[in-house]
């Protein structure tokens, strides 16, 4: 591996997790990884420990790190922790955005769209971004801060359920039409709200968004969590 940064690491066992390589309840061995990829053990280290923080991994006693068991009550428990977090940097978003910023969500939007109909397995990178720049622009940094834990955390079951990554069954095709992919569409809606200025109106497509995406979810993970609630 060329590029031995911590920041390339962490791309390295991001991709590895989305292309299934690494499974749930799968140990990652911190020497292994470094082998592999031709670095040493300490930034893999650090980078294990940023997983962690984020959400992507869990750290077990007498396990060691594992990619997290991912079950109905666990998804319902981050997507509704995101729904309340979310919605309200929606909101504190449109009294914060000025023009440069709603030019940067557009932007993101248009690429998040280019990189969808491509069938680029990272188009989570737009995803991520998206969401994060209105957890920057709402203006409150502790909303900042807690928003990477609870985004990995959930993007887990979109790399092992979504429809873009996982057919339905054998005889369907990967959705790669941005007019059909609901996230796409709940992207549209949030970012025209914050440009209108409304927070009312901001804040209830946030949480239509994460509501829809657990929707489309959990029908399609391990039926041990049950169905979905009325709350999310």
């Amino acid at each position: 591996m060329k590029n031995s940064s911590e920041e390339s690491i962490h791309r390295e066992i991001l991709l590895k997790i989305l292309f299934q390589e690494y499974l749930p309840g799968v140990r990652l061995v911190e020497s292994k990884i470094a082998e592999s990829l031709g670095v040493s053990r300490t930034p893999v280290r650090n980078v294990l420990r940023r997983l962690i923080a984020e959400g992507l991994l869990d750290q077990r006693e007498g396990e060691g790190v594992c990619v997290p068991h991912l079950t109905g009550e666990d998804m319902r428990h981050v997507f509704h922790a995101r729904l309340l977090l979310e919605r309200d940097a929606a909101m504190l978003a449109t009294k914060h955005a000025g023009k440069e910023d709603v030019a940067l969500l557009r932007n993101i939007l248009q690429q998040e769209r280019e990189s969808y109909r491509s069938g680029d397995p990272e188009v989570f990178i737009f995803n991520e971004r998206l969401h994060e720049s209105v957890a920057r622009i709402s203006g409150n940094p502790y909303l900042l801060r807690l928003f990477p834990q609870l985004f990995w955390r959930s993007e887990l079951y979109c790399f092992f359920f979504d429809k873009f990554y996982v057919p339905v069954d054998s005889s369907r095709k990967l959705l790669r039409d941005p007019d059909l992919s609901h996230s796409c569409q709940g992207h549209a809606e949030l970012v025209e709200a914050i440009a209108e200025g409304d927070p009312e109106k901001a804040g209830a497509f946030m949480a239509k968004h994460i509501r829809t995406t657990f929707d489309d979810l959990i029908g399609r993970v391990s039926r041990g969590g049950g169905p979905p609630s009325e709350e999310l």
